[in-house]
């Protein structure tokens, strides 16, 4: 090959490699701005977990979330999927929990992909640094984790205590009187496996003493758990905190398949509506959208025209 042609043919090739990488970054761009589920989940959720390690991926997140980067929903939601609780209504009955945005910086954010609540917190009176690191694992052969104002859409604050705190209800009261005026709704947290002597509130004298000057609305029935199922198989299995994903799932249904079914599940278990956190992990944001869809579908096959009437239907035989 002449000194000319190789030079042409050299500039053809890098021209050539220009266009497929740009042609692959168009698409990439393209799938995570209209939030393709599966791409989300078999490629960018992946790629996410094995470069950066499960704390720094949870910066990243709110980092996201912080600044609306978050892909926004392009699927509607249903009028079977609105319901309405404690004189608030809901878009869908699916929503974020409280562990995910703890400082509140990304609910916008998470609103405008598709949710219809976002729980921040917890929240205490004074600043913590939490517990010493690493403090978060992925339990990925068990799909679980362990863990040691706004645009239109509904907002709770979860309040806790403080670790150093003397206080039984001191704390609970300073953060009803900060967050009151702001929130759609307040949960009191007496059941974080991160606090020590937090769970100790669980018993009925102490519950008593402190929820005598408010009135229950409603009870949030299960969080992480700090048992250990013989099934795990992670190398992580054993470090300290709560447990959530699906090892908890079988757990939770009895106090109260996939996905939307998971949701459904719940709902007719008695559950007005459901929060997840680790799903996102997995999956990422359009997790969300997966949800409803499967969700508006049972309940179509089952004859309900809201969520409202498959709430405590009972469990179906499987």
């Amino acid at each position: 090959m002449g000194a000319r042609n190789q030079t042409t043919f050299m500039k053809q090739l890098k021209e050539m490699a220009l266009i497929v990488g740009g042609g692959s970054l168009a698409f990439v761009g393209i799938q995570v701005y209209n939030g393709n589920e599966r791409f989300y989940r078999d490629y960018i959720m992946p790629c996410v977990m094995r470069c950066l390690d499960p704390e720094s991926a949870h910066n990243l997140a709110i980092f996201i979330a912080k600044h609306k980067l978050v892909p926004k929903q392009n699927y509607a939601d249903p009028a079977s999927l609105q319901t309405k609780v404690w004189d608030r209504e809901f878009s869908n009955p699916v929503g974020v929990a409280a562990g995910f945005d703890k400082d509140g910086v990304g609910v916008d954010a998470m609103l405008e992909s598709g949710f219809g609540f976002v729980e921040v917190g917890s929240v205490t009176p004074k600043p913590q640094p939490g517990n010493p690191k690493p403090r978060l694992f992925r339990l990925v052969e068990d799909k679980a984790m362990r863990s040691t104002i706004r645009c239109g859409g509904v907002v709770g604050v979860n309040l806790g205590k403080n670790k150093t705190s003397d206080s039984l209800v001191g704390d609970y009261v300073e953060g009803v009187r900060e967050f009151a005026p702001l929130a759609d709704y307040l949960v009191v947290n007496v059941s974080s496996p991160n606090t020590p002597g937090l769970r100790s509130l669980q018993g009925r004298q102490q519950l008593e003493e402190l929820i005598a000057k408010g009135r229950v609305d409603g009870l949030i029935v299960s969080n992480t758990t700090v048992s250990r199922p013989d099934s795990l198989q992670s190398k992580h299995k054993s470090e300290s905190g709560g447990l959530s994903g699906e090892p908890l799932k079988t757990l939770a249904t009895q106090t109260i398949v996939d996905i939307g079914q998971d949701a459904y599940e719940k709902i007719r278990a008695g559950a007005s509506l459901v929060q997840l956190y680790s799903a996102l992990v997995y999956q990422g944001p359009p997790v969300v959208k997966t949800i409803k869809r499967e969700l508006a579908e049972l309940l179509e096959k089952d004859g309900f025209t809201s969520v409202s009437q498959a709430v405590g239907a009972g469990l179906k035989d499987v």
